[in-house]
Order: structure tokens, then sequence, then C-alpha cells
């Protein structure tokens, strides 16, 4: 069952290692330990009925072929986020297509984990969903603004 997500609630980030002229960052949502950004991407989400994550593809409307995917572990829900691990990298086919999987642990006890699927080509259009599967997504940590780390620089790996 495929759902598309249309949320508008916000929250605002002050990105401190941002310079000063960059605008703030703000949260499309909140996810419990990360939210996309606003920077104008498509977004669909299919609930993980048969498995334990929720998948939220993003993908920029003209390019809707090359989406990065983000897999949310049904744990995350209502937590925030303690740290940003890599825990794993991997290449995996999907429908014909190669990714790259990268799986990241949230959370001190492990119980939260986020997967990161960007496809792995060479091609422009998978280039720019891979950087924005760095630059689109912040973490939600605890005690600090949801919003204030993007996913790139905030992954300890």
């Amino acid at each position: 069952m495929l759902f598309i997500a249309s949320l508008t609630s916000s929250c605002l980030g002050n990105n401190t290692e941002a310079p000063a002229s960059s605008p703030p960052v703000y949260c499309e949502f909140e996810r419990g330990v990360w939210c996309p950004l606003t920077v104008g991407l498509n977004l669909n989400f299919t609930h993980g009925v048969e498995t334990e994550y929720n998948e939220w593809a993003f993908s920029q409307p003209h390019w809707k072929q090359h989406p990065f995917i983000i897999q949310e572990h049904y744990s995350c829900r209502n937590k925030k986020a303690s740290k940003a691990e890599v825990i794993a990298q991997e290449v995996k086919t999907i429908n014909e297509k190669v990714y790259t999987l990268v799986k990241l642990t949230m959370t001190d006890d492990g119980s939260c984990k986020l997967n990161i699927l960007t496809e792995k080509s060479d091609n422009i259009y998978a280039k720019f969903s891979q950087e924005m599967s760095r630059t689109a997504i912040a973490i939600c940590f605890e005690y600090e603004d949801c919003g204030s780390k993007i996913l790139g620089g905030a992954i300890n790996d």
C-alpha cells in the first residue's frame, strides 16, 4: 500500500555550522530521530505492514526514477537520536537497479536503525540523489533543535 505524504508541520533548526549568509534550516516534519528538510523534493511514503520498516522515497520533481530511500525501523518513531553511526555499508540490487545501502544506528542501545539507499550510478540524476541523501535530511538529537545537524555532517563512521 503506497501513501503520498503531504505533511505540513515544521520545526525550526538552528544550523550553527552553516555560514551566516545561509538561510535557516527547516524540517518539513519530524520523524523522531530524523526529519526531511524543506528543499523541494517529492516524497512518497510506504507503510511497512509486512516489514519492521517504513519507507520514505525522496525524488527531484523531474527525476522521479532516481530517488533516495530512507527505511525507518518502527522503533525510531518516538525517540530522539543519541548518535548517528554507520554500522554497515553494502551494495544491493532491487528491481534490476544497483543501490548503495548504508545502515545507521541512531540510539546508544542500537534499537533505532535507519537504512539509506541511493542508486549506485555515475549518471547526473543518480549523483544528485546521492548528494541529496546527505544534505536534505537532518538528525534530531536529544537536547537539540530538530534540524540543527545535517545527516552528512552528523555521521560518525
